[in-house]
């Protein structure tokens, strides 16, 4: 029993003596600047130099030492120091990019797989062509997959999800450059949806010229719009390769305020949004409805204005944009690509729902364009309530068949010409005299 007691009692001095070595030599490997921060702290708290436990578990401690590492060291040596020192404390590591990874593929697998549904349908059920804004969002679609690719390799790969600072210096700089490339391709895809709903309009709301010209600005405006965010997004830095270099604080370089161009951005953005609401809006009061349909109608465009405010979460744009600087590209990063794609994912699958609403609810537009698909102009029962300028009647011989005679021949009884109410090319059918 004695023997037992004395061997564990001489396990446990071993054990703790290898940990002290473990520390001594985790200490040894920090970065002189380090070393002094963490030695200054140390002497400053109620924990011995060597009680290890106190010194991982002490948050004041730890957050003096924190201040003054990022103070009087590099950014490279404040990562090094954090790795070692989380490491020899038995912190948890933290790794989300499996869970990220499984949302980006998800949502670009579901997005294509509704959009190609809704084309498909569109083609071959109700027999109608394509039309711009159907083109706009397979351009949209078409964009979406090198990002998706992107997502899993260049973010992924090198990084994302993780804490930075386990992660190797030459994968931070590569993923600088993939989120560079990424920023004006999520510019471009914006600008992509945009057109693909203003085209869903002008298709909808083609017989008002009134409406039409405004959409037609709004198109125009929302080109401009794009092509300059890009252009900044390209060119925001000087050297170009400084976007990506820059995290270490160590190569010469400018950009510009990142903070100004998301809230311009985010700002303009907003206000074209409520805008393209508004546009559509202005029109359910001169349509020919039950009110109960009226509000189906706003509440289909008001689904759009909920996904905008999703796209454009203005108050916390600078917390996160200065989050960029800072070197922690895990969790905090990982959840800001995370809500730019199901962003991206969630406006192709509303657009893909979006066009078999106005076939119930707007009756005449639906049938206005597939009249104009078939190149005729009749449009029967119009909803939209308009003065008759012209009147004309047309007049034809009707025939009806009643039964059979007594020889076996069919009767037929000539009916009333029945007249046709003309206007501008809409015809309507008007009930018959008696």
């Amino acid at each position: 029993m004695r023997f037992s007691s004395l061997f564990l009692s001489l396990a446990a001095l071993l054990c703790c003596v290898a940990a002290q070595s473990d520390a001594l030599a985790a200490v040894a490997a920090l970065p002189t600047c380090a070393q002094s921060c963490l030695v200054t702290a140390v002497l400053n708290s109620p924990c011995q130099v060597t009680n290890q436990t106190c010194i991982c578990t002490n948050a004041p401690l730890q957050a003096e030492v924190e201040v003054c590492v990022l103070a009087n060291c590099t950014l490279r040596n404040a990562l090094t120091t954090k790795n070692l020192t989380q490491t020899t404390c038995g912190a948890p590591v933290r790794d989300r990019s499996t869970q990220y990874n499984i949302i980006s593929i998800t949502m670009g697998s579901l997005s294509g797989v509704f959009v190609i549904i809704r084309l498909v349908h569109k083609i071959f059920a109700t027999m109608g062509d394509l039309g711009v804004d159907d083109y706009f969002i397979l351009i949209t679609l078409g964009s979406g997959i090198p990002g998706t690719v992107i997502n899993s390799v260049g973010f992924v790969g090198n990084g994302l999800g993780r804490d930075i600072w386990t992660v190797p210096f030459d994968r931070i700089t590569d993923f600088g450059y993939w989120f560079f490339v990424m920023e004006p391709m999520y510019f471009a895809q914006v600008t992509l949806l945009k057109m693909s709903l203003l085209f869903f309009y002008m298709r909808i709301f083609s017989h008002n010229k009134m409406c039409k010209k405004l959409i037609w600005g709004t198109v125009a405006f929302n080109a401009v719009f794009g092509l300059t965010f890009i252009f900044v997004a390209v060119f925001q830095c000087t050297p170009i390769s400084f976007y990506w270099t820059k995290w270490d604080g160590e190569t010469p370089g400018t950009c510009l305020d990142i903070n100004a161009i998301a809230w311009a951005n985010a700002g303009i953005s907003i206000v074209l949004d409520f805008w393209m609401l508004a546009l559509p809006l202005s029109q359910i009061k001169s349509l020919n409805l039950h009110w109960k349909k009226k509000i189906g109608v706003a509440m289909m465009f008001f689904v759009g204005t909920l996904r905008h405010r999703r796209q454009h979460p203005a108050p916390a744009v600078p917390r996160r944009l200065r989050q960029v600087s800072e070197p922690d590209m895990g969790p905090v990063r990982s959840r800001d690509v995370v809500h730019s794609r199901d962003q991206h994912g969630h406006h192709l699958c509303l657009y893909a729902l979006g066009p078999h609403h106005p076939r119930r609810l707007l009756p005449q537009a639906a049938r206005h364009h597939a009249a104009r698909q078939l190149g005729r102009r009749k449009v029967l029962h119009p909803i939209e309530r308009q003065p008759w300028r012209h009147h004309r009647t047309q007049q034809g011989p009707h025939l009806r068949q009643r039964g059979q005679d007594q020889d076996g021949r069919p009767r037929v009884r000539a009916l009333q010409p029945q007249r046709h109410h003309v206007h501008q090319g809409v015809h309507r059918r008007l009930p018959r005299r008696n």
